[in-house]
């Protein structure tokens, strides 16, 4: 899951939580939080030594998880241009800013050879239904 993604989760569960008058303390709200996750975060999240037990817990351990997934993908794939990392002096942190290339090429439909128009007399055609 992208922080992004993760972060418009939490900002549209909280909205109707408020909305439908949900205490976000209460266990329920909580685990209906942690099953809205994305299966393969929420796994990331449940293989904890420890299992967060608030709303706010599940937040910071998914954003670490996040976080440690991104330098993960910089590190597997340092070449890919979606995993740059800019920064890397000792005193400012690193900080992870995705660079997509948008790619300018127009989708083209494989043409196959009987992909061709026929063109059919129609008065012939009819001439021969009339027969009939």
């Amino acid at each position: 899951m992208q922080k992004d993604r993760f972060n418009d989760y939490v900002t549209m569960f909280k909205h109707y939580a408020k909305q439908a008058e949900f205490d976000l303390t209460h266990p329920a709200t909580i685990q209906l939080f942690a099953m809205g996750i994305e299966n393969k975060l929420q796994d990331a999240i449940l293989h904890q030594d420890t299992q967060p037990d608030t709303i706010e817990g599940y937040i910071t351990v998914a954003q670490a998880e996040i976080q440690k997934y991104q330098n993960w993908q910089a590190i597997k794939f340092p070449g890919h241009a979606k995993f740059q990392w800019i920064g890397g002096q000792p005193s400012t942190p690193w900080t992870y800013q995705p660079q997509h290339q948008p790619q300018n090429m127009a989708y083209q439909r494989p043409v196959h050879r009987n992909d061709q128009a026929i063109f059919m007399d129609i008065d012939k055609l009819g001439e021969v239904f009339a027969q009939i």
